[in-house]
């Protein structure tokens, strides 16, 4: 095996790993969590958290969260 293909392969690993980070928060608030991955790993996981933390949650997303709060405010009154 060529010491360059494993040397890229290392580097595609440890510039892939943490752009999973903004997938998964991106998942969390209503998002594409491919969209995020591939923008994540082209420019940068760090900017790709940035841009998810200034967003926030899609509107869906916050009305999701609004009827899980009122469910448990039932559940914590019956």
């Amino acid at each position: 095996m060529d010491s360059g293909f494993l040397s890229l392969c290392v580097l595609g690993l440890l510039w892939g790993l943490p752009a999973l980070i903004p997938s998964f928060m991106a998942e969390k608030r209503g998002r594409s969590p491919f969209g995020w991955y591939v923008f994540s790993f082209v420019f940068s996981f760090i900017l790709g958290i940035v841009i998810l933390l200034l967003l926030g949650d899609t509107e869906d997303r916050r009305r999701e969260k609004i009827l899980e709060d009122e469910d448990l405010r039932q559940s914590y009154r019956k």
